[in-house]
């Protein structure tokens, strides 16, 4: 997201991993690429511009977007005439003519400094009728590549706006063409999938960046910037550059001071309120559901999905619903139907301002901050542990080498479990480690561990008890054999203080506890080798 547009530029790791995929010979580079809406894959595409314009002998960039095509006649007019332009300015070494407004394409064309095979494609293309412009201009990139004997490299933005089969999309397959294409997510993928084209996501920033963007808008904001304050706000709320740009502009305005992550949980609630990123998530909210009838329970869905640990199925609503909330990125396409599927802040702004509409906002904001200042503890107290519980999160890891602990002899009388693969997620703060294995030899069995940072409500426990349930049906297509009903199992690690009675059928370690058992000097060699 951003908020406001224009938001200040920040250096991407992946813009030179991607810069050396572009300049390998023999195998031009052409990916989708996918991120959440204004997360910065426009960002993005313009550090390539910017770094691929430093090589005069290099890939010439062309960077253009297709927001607000009016007509498919108008958009290959504009297309061709932003070609002439950045060409001209790569080929002038002028990088200023590149954040220039391109001309009218007639205009374009008398202006000096254009390759003469590009300046007689172009004219040849105005004497062609609107429908064969259409199909022409997309071809005309690949063309001025071939006669110069030079690589183009396209950065195409925007690209909800064309159809799926868009004809100026033709051409991309040229031997002399790279590209990186993005748009909003759920188009982009779409379209990925629909041609088999390869995809890359943006990457998030890493905290230390995170900081150094805070660091610059409260400089350029004239605000203190106070380093802890803000890795303690990375640590609970990520490291979204736009929301950190915008908690700093709203700062800002108000002359709000940022010296304690108190006074920052105050302009971040507050905004979500009644401020820029409240109303721009309302807004979206309103494109997804038009009708007002609608939107009640769709509200409700998305509501339930923020209070739980997992996405919830939005089947309950009519499929017009649920594209619309994929359209506006509330929810994703999955293989089984659309599944809710929320930012952190979409998830702040609906348990905010959505869930209590007759509680006056002061009142919301305030429970919400408190929530968000004991998280901010609670990190800081595991902030403690964590060298201990890496050591952990390495013997859970290193499972289907050591094998399972001698506590299976407990746990599983008689099968023998092995485990031969593990896989892990996050789900909320905490973390889900999936095993797979075999018992008796023969049938198939899962074991769901979740590494808890806190002692789980009962609401998570039960949501993880479903996903581990679902599982077990996906696994054995259907309900498990009666030799493999018994070795399912749900454990949760919990902190030391945290109390072991169970809820739905889970045992429950503490972290000490199961790391103990875990030692290798404690574990039988019980691998998927053996």
């Amino acid at each position: 997201m951003t908020y406001p547009e224009g938001a200040n530029s920040h250096p991407r790791e992946q813009t030179a991993r991607i810069m050396r995929l572009i300049a390998q010979e023999g195998q031009p580079l052409r990916v989708v690429l996918l991120g959440k809406r204004r997360e910065g894959k426009t960002d993005l595409l313009r550090q390539l511009q910017s770094r691929l314009f430093e090589s005069a002998e290099g890939p010439i960039p062309f960077l253009y977007s297709f927001a607000g095509s009016a007509n498919d006649d108008a958009l290959a007019r504009s297309f061709l005439a932003s070609l002439c332009q950045q060409v001209r300015g790569f080929l002038m070494r002028q990088e200023e003519m590149l954040l220039e407004p391109a001309a009218a394409l007639e205009s374009e064309l008398q202006r000096a400094g254009l390759p003469m095979s590009l300046s007689e494609m172009a004219r040849s293309f105005l004497s062609l009728t609107p429908s064969q412009q259409c199909e022409h201009a997309g071809i005309v990139v690949a063309q001025f590549a071939h006669r110069e004997g030079r690589p183009v490299c396209l950065l195409l933005d925007d690209c909800e706006a064309l159809p799926h089969n868009a004809a100026i999309l033709r051409g991309l397959n040229s031997p002399f063409l790279s590209w990186l294409l993005t748009g909003r997510l759920p188009f982009a993928s779409r379209l990925a999938g629909a041609r088999a084209w390869p995809v890359l996501r943006l990457d998030p920033f890493s905290r230390e960046d995170a900081l150094a963007i805070a660091k610059q808008n409260c400089r350029a904001s004239g605000i203190t910037f106070v380093e802890e304050v803000w890795d303690q706000w990375c640590g609970v709320a990520g490291t979204s550059a736009s929301l950190i740009e915008a908690l700093v502009l709203a700062a800002a305005v108000r002359e709000d001071p940022l010296d304690s992550i108190e006074q920052l949980g105050r302009v971040y609630f507050r905004d979500l309120s009644s401020g820029s990123i409240g109303n721009w998530l309302a807004r979206r909210l309103e494109q997804a559901v038009p009708e007002r009838l609608d939107r009640a329970p769709a509200i409700e869905v998305l509501i339930a999905a923020a209070n739980s640990v997992e996405s919830s199925r939005t089947d309950v609503l009519n499929p017009q619903i649920a594209d619309g909330l994929v359209a506006e990125e509330w929810a994703e396409e999955t293989a089984s139907g659309p599944r809710v599927a929320l930012e952190p802040v979409q998830r702040d702004w609906l348990l905010t301002v959505a869930a209590a509409p007759n509680v006056p906002p002061e009142r919301s904001q305030i429970r919400r901050l408190q929530q968000l200042l004991l998280s901010v503890r609670q990190r800081g107290k595991q902030a403690s542990d964590e060298p201990f519980l890496n050591q952990l999160r390495s013997r859970l890891m290193a499972l289907p080498e050591t094998g399972l602990p001698k506590i299976v002899d407990l746990e599983w009388p008689m099968l023998s479990p092995r485990i031969s693969d593990v896989y892990k997620e996050r789900s909320g703060g905490a973390e889900l480690y999936w095993f797979y294995g075999t018992v008796c030899g023969e049938s198939l069995f899962v074991l769901l561990i979740v590494l808890c940072p806190r002692e789980p409500s009962n609401l998570e426990v039960a949501d993880w008890r479903r996903e581990l349930d679902q599982e077990i049906r996906l696994l054995h297509h259907g309900p498990a054999p009666p030799d493999a009903q018994a070795a399912h199992k749900l454990w949760l690690l919990v902190p030391p203080a945290a109390p072991l009675m169970p809820t739905h059928s889970e045992r429950r370690f503490t972290w000490q506890t199961l790391s103990n058992f875990l030692d290798p000097a404690h574990t039988a060699v019980r691998t998927g080798g053996n």
